[in-house]
């Protein structure tokens, strides 16, 4: 098999539990492609979680990191990277990221909240997943629309996963 090559960055913005981080781990497990987790980096950089980062500074403080993480790694080489849920709605992210190529990865609020939720800080309390995603959405839309690519997701990963890489080849973002 031919070496898979990225012709620049790839961005995966969408929803909290959207699937993002599973794609991109598909992505490197299946094609061999370099990747990165921002939340992973964030955490490997700042020694501590992101429910910590959560509770002991402000969501400012938390974007502020992310936004220097962001910058940082955009002078690498090219990658496909799993976005935080809000990245896309902060400072300037979008126009930072959008001369590459960001692809928003769409699900149902009310399919999301059946996924498995571990160490979410948004998502403490169980009662109010769809509604806190729905409110999420509504707020998020307009930047999550900027995106170049949309990517629908569905139930199961290795269906996703599957979808999601012809889809890269089908648009030409890997070759």
């Amino acid at each position: 098999m031919a070496k898979i090559v990225l012709k620049k960055h790839i961005f995966l913005i969408g929803l909290p539990l959207s699937g993002k981080s599973s794609l991109v781990l598909s992505c490197k497990e299946r094609l061999n492609l370099p990747t990165v987790d921002i939340d992973a980096e964030i955490e490997r950089m700042t020694n501590l979680d992101i429910p910590s980062i959560w509770e002991k500074y402000v969501e400012f403080t938390f974007r502020t990191i992310e936004r220097y993480v962001l910058a940082t790694i955009l002078c690498n080489s090219p990658k496909i990277f799993a976005c935080g849920g809000g990245i896309s709605n902060f400072m300037d992210n979008m126009s930072l990221i959008s001369t590459n190529s960001v692809i928003y990865i769409q699900a149902n609020p009310i399919m999301l909240a059946k996924r498995k939720i571990v160490n979410r800080p948004l998502f403490f309390n169980q009662n109010e997943i769809v509604q806190k995603l729905e409110d999420l959405f509504i707020r998020r839309k307009e930047s999550y629309e900027r995106a170049q690519f949309w990517f629908a997701t569905q139930d199961g990963i290795e269906q996703n996963a599957d979808s999601f890489i012809n889809f890269l080849v089908k648009n030409r973002l890997i070759s």
